[in-house]
């Protein structure tokens, strides 16, 4: 008789609904097996704390979804909260006169003739409580039947079924998210490096595996490497490949200002506190918070700045000049190199214990010469970057070129591989997009040092790229300064300086005037 009067029941409460419509089926189910006139479904929210009314049934309105009104579980001067509390069934009776109880004041308007209520706990595996149903009847004393429990006791496992697949479904969803996030900060961190440092040789390929893993954490990064190898580029993808990556990147080249103005570039000053202050300035240090800062050339620090570089990564403060107090900052710091700092420390002229500290996490920048066949991947960026910088078509370079890079052990490195190759496309012209062995400058075997100091190399080169571009450009100055990236004024200088310096043509015979007394 029990399973004949609950098995309609079973069978529709069993069929496939969401949460809200299977509370609802609840309701309605138990209100017309036990007779009740009103029945309210409950459920526990997500902290345990507070009963939710969820749907209510009456004779007269049938099932309603309600709106998430809380009931604090706490009260147990309400029949529901005590039941739930206790794990048991709990009946109580309306007396007149008396506040109503806070459950029953939440279910429909139709129970103000209700005379008593029975409260019954949802129980589920191991009698854990995940709500309550209230039963409001019109006349007193009603007693549940076993039908009733089956219907109750069905309920309470069918719905923390339904809220535990919810709970894996939100979970699971959480943790897609948390997938993608992570895939898309990887393809970013991916293509923030493999765009800056190009190259398909196996010891570039470490390189950017080495940046991957250094990106995401705030561990210092010390770069080495011969000049034009690429640290700075290296130091640029470990920000952009960072959670810093929207802060400022400021760099500083330690080698290029004498120690008290470096002092100041880095750390900032106070208005006054030495000839020349005259305002406050913040430094780079702290004009680079949250973000990243480089100092290149580190070797180059004085051993004064030195001991005031390592409080700042020991204790993330900065003391400006002048200043007698020290200021919180939130930086990361990348230093680089091109030259051996263990001899300078080995010289007494660089600190270890900052050369541990900047050396969290070391990368080496390869030569070019350590990865030739990256020549022609390089050659045909630098190319494309060139050919967009002039407003030229594509430029390329034909198979004995690239054979003739290739062949060779390669003397510079990446910055003199570009320098080459804009070279070469200022002196092909803007009508020639196949660049020739005969565009480029003849690479000597061997440099003769005794005759020419490095200043007098380089002046040497800068002329001869002077020339191409003012060539290239048929004289225009204007446009041959816009090219190299330098104001007219000072291309216009250079030109001058260059014709002063140049040898002077041999001097021209000059007649000597007759004399008339030495006529015959």
């Amino acid at each position: 008789m029990v399973a004949e009067n609950a098995h309609p029941w079973l069978a529709r409460l069993r069929a496939r609904a969401g949460l809200v419509d299977t509370v609802s089926r609840l309701a309605r189910a138990v209100g017309e097996v036990a007779g009740a006139q009103t029945v309210g479904v409950f459920l526990l929210d997500y902290t345990g704390q507070d009963l939710l009314f969820y749907a209510s049934w009456s004779e007269e309105g049938g099932e309603q979804q309600q709106q998430r009104q809380a009931l604090p579980l706490n009260m147990l001067h309400d029949p529901l909260c005590f039941s739930l509390q206790n794990g048991k069934l709990y009946t109580a009776t309306v007396q007149a006169g008396l506040p109503p109880y806070p459950s029953l004041a939440l279910l429909p308007a139709r129970a103000v003739a209700v005379r008593s209520v029975v409260a019954s706990p949802l129980l589920t595996r191991g009698d854990t409580g995940i709500g309550g149903i209230l039963l409001a009847y019109t006349r007193s004393t009603p007693v549940l039947d076993a039908a009733t429990g089956m219907l109750i006791d069905f309920g309470a496992l069918l719905l923390d079924t339904i809220i535990r697949q919810q709970r894996d479904h939100a979970l699971l969803n959480c943790l897609r998210e948390d997938i993608d996030r992570l895939d898309t900060q990887k393809r970013t961190r991916e293509t923030a490096v493999s765009t800056l440092i190009i190259g398909d040789s196996r010891a570039i390929r470490h390189v950017r595996e080495k940046i991957a893993k250094a990106a995401p954490h705030d561990v210092p990064v010390l770069i080495t490497g011969e000049t034009g190898t690429g640290k700075e580029l290296a130091a640029s993808a470990i920000h952009a490949a960072s959670p810093r990556t929207g802060a400022p990147f400021v760099k500083i080249n330690c080698g290029a200002l004498p120690a008290p103005l470096l002092e100041s570039e880095l750390f900032g000053h106070k208005k006054g506190s030495f000839s020349g202050a005259a305002s406050d300035h913040i430094g780079l240090l702290r004009s680079a918070a949250g973000g990243t800062v480089l100092l290149d050339e580190i070797g180059e620090m004085p051993l004064e700045l030195q001991v005031k570089l390592l409080r700042v990564l020991q204790d993330h403060h900065v003391r400006p000049v002048g200043h007698t107090r020290s200021y919180p900052v939130d930086i990361r710091i990348l230093s680089a190199t091109n030259a051996g700092i263990e001899q300078a420390i080995a010289a007494g002229a660089f600190r270890r214990d900052l050369y541990h500290r900047l050396r969290g996490f070391h990368i080496h920048m390869p030569p070019l010469r350590e990865r030739v066949e990256d020549i022609p991947v390089l050659t045909a960026y630098y190319l494309e970057k060139i050919a967009v910088r002039y407003n030229r078509k594509k430029i390329t370079c034909d198979p004995e070129t690239m054979r003739r890079f290739l062949s060779d052990t390669y003397p510079g490195n990446v910055r003199q591989l570009f320098a080459e190759l804009e070279q070469a496309a200022l002196v092909a012209g803007e009508k020639t997009d196949i660049l020739t062995e005969e565009f480029f400058a003849q690479r000597p075997t061997m440099i003769d040092c005794t005759n020419k100091t490095l200043k007098e190399h380089l002046t040497s080169y800068e002329d001869l790229l002077i020339d191409s571009v003012v060539s290239n450009y048929r004289g225009n100055i204007t446009k041959a300064a816009e090219a190299l990236g330098v104001p007219r004024t000072t291309l216009s200088t250079k030109l001058q300086k260059k014709q002063r310096h140049e040898p002077l043509p041999p001097p021209r015979p000059i007649p000597l005037a007759r004399n008339d007394s030495s006529r015959p």
